[in-house]
This record gives structure tokens, sequence and C-alpha cells, in this order.
């Protein structure tokens, strides 16, 4: 009875935290949907099918901060510093392209994003700079469906499933409207509280970003670039998770494209020391 009591209030302090952690993707994208041009729940749709996590306690899908994706591998951690320390030995090994946070921003094609790790796991910072990048897509298709899918890639086979996966979540996220924020709040709580600040928009920092970008593209939108804010993680395999057919075919279709870059950079690697 003692052994059981010392651990049941560990455990729902634990689910009380994951609760709470969860909220903070959430919160950040509901507040820049509502400062921001984009089309509701949008936002939300993207940054379930980057980073979604299921809340078996809420029995929901969560965007989660701590995420990172590199090698073909997704992980979710329980902390940002357990994230940020990941992604310092990843770099500390060469690896480059690592997608962090609630929208998976990738650092290595979004070098000038954030100023630090830090600031790259910051909920508020990485979902606003995801919504700049998503407008400055919608600029130069002009359609939010085709933006949604070129953040993914710009590859039509890649963004093309990606922006099937969308349909279906942001039907899902209007259909459920604020419900599904609030649903995942805990009681008594407000989601809109001290913990969550809308970030200004830089739209001249916008600009040199979508500058930069045109620049390593050459400024065609129809060229296949590298996979830029994408896909979905995996937990770690002690931290089992329930996907949806629409986020598990995300989270294939962003391993996959992870590996053969891996695969593509070792082999560079190879030849050149041959």
């Amino acid at each position: 009875m003692v052994v059981l009591a010392l651990m049941f209030p560990a455990a729902s302090g634990r689910a009380q935290a994951d609760t709470a952690t969860g909220l903070l993707c959430a919160a950040a994208i509901a507040a820049e949907e509502a400062g921001s041009a984009i089309p509701r729940h949008l936002l939300a749709a993207i940054g379930l099918a980057e980073s979604g996590r299921w809340d078996a306690g809420r029995k929901a899908s969560v965007a989660w901060p701590w995420t990172v994706m590199a090698e073909g591998r997704g992980q979710f951690f329980p902390t940002r510093q357990a994230a940020i320390s990941h992604v310092e030995r990843l770099q500390a090994r060469g690896v480059r392209n690592i997608d962090v946070g609630c929208m998976q921003i990738n650092l290595m094609h979004h070098p000038d994003a954030f100023t630090d790790l830090e600031e790259a796991f910051d909920p508020v910072r990485n979902v606003a700079y995801a919504a700049r990048y998503l407008r400055s897509l919608h600029a130069e298709t002009g359609s939010w469906e085709a933006a949604a899918g070129r953040y993914h890639s710009a590859t039509p086979v890649h963004n093309a499933r990606y922006r099937a996966v969308i349909a279906r979540l942001w039907q899902k996220q209007q259909a459920a409207g604020d419900n599904a924020l609030i649903a995942l709040a805990p009681a008594g709580s407000t989601v809109a509280g001290s913990r969550t600040r809308t970030a200004a928009i830089d739209h001249a920092r916008t600009d040199r970003l979508r500058a930069t970008w045109q620049a390593r593209t050459g400024g065609h939108s129809s060229d296949p670039a590298p996979v830029t804010a994408r896909g979905r993680a995996v937990v770690p395999t002690d931290r089992p998770m329930i996907r949806s057919a629409a986020a598990e075919a995300a989270f294939a279709d962003r391993r996959r494209e992870h590996i053969a870059a891996w695969r593509q950079s070792r082999a560079g690697l190879s030849g050149r020391s041959d």
C-alpha cells in the first residue's frame, strides 16, 4: 500500500505536467491564428501533423513542443532542456538536417530562423516563424492548400500526400472548433495564460528570410527542394503512442525523406574519403 501511495502521486504529477506541456503549442497556435491572416485551424492542423503526440488522459493528439526529428528518427522529450541537449549532441556529430519544436522547423534549411536553440524550442517563437513562413508560401502560391503542401516539401509527390493529410486534420479541427483546445486545458485553468504571448510580426525579417530562401532555390517554386519544416515524430520506445491514419501517413512519408537524406549525406562522406 505504501508503494502504491508513492507511485500514484508521481504518475499523477507526470500526467499533469504532460497536460500542461501539451497546451503550450496549442495556445501559441491559437494566439497566432487569432492575430494573423491564416485561415482558422489551418496552423493547428499543420502542428498536429508535425509534432502530434497522443495524450491518453485527454484522449486527443496534441502538438508537442519538445519534439526532434533527425536521421529518420523522431523523439518526444519531457523537457525543453532534454530536447536541446539532444540537438546539441546531434550537431556535435555533424548532423545538420534536424527538425525542432511545435512546428518542426528545419535548422539546416532555415538557419536564420532563430538566434539559438532556446529560441527554436520556444513554442511562441517556433509557431510565429512557422506562420511567417506559411504566409510567404501563400504569397507565392496564391493558395493556402498549396502553401500547406509546400510547408512540407516543394517536391510534388511529397507535398501532395501531405496536403491530403492536412486536409483531413484541418477538417477535424474545424469540426471541433474552440472545444479542441478547451478540452485539453486542466479544469479551472484558462488557455490564454501568462505562459503564452503573441509574437509581433517582423515583416522586414520575413522579407529577408524569404529572399534568402529564394536565393537558395533559385527562385523557382517548382524546383524539388529538400524538405523544410516537416512531418511528425515518434516517441521513444518506452513512451508508446497511438497515431491516427492521417498522422501515420505523414510520419511514414517524413521518415522516408529523412532516411534518404541521411543516406545521401553518408554516401557523400564516403565518396570524399576515397
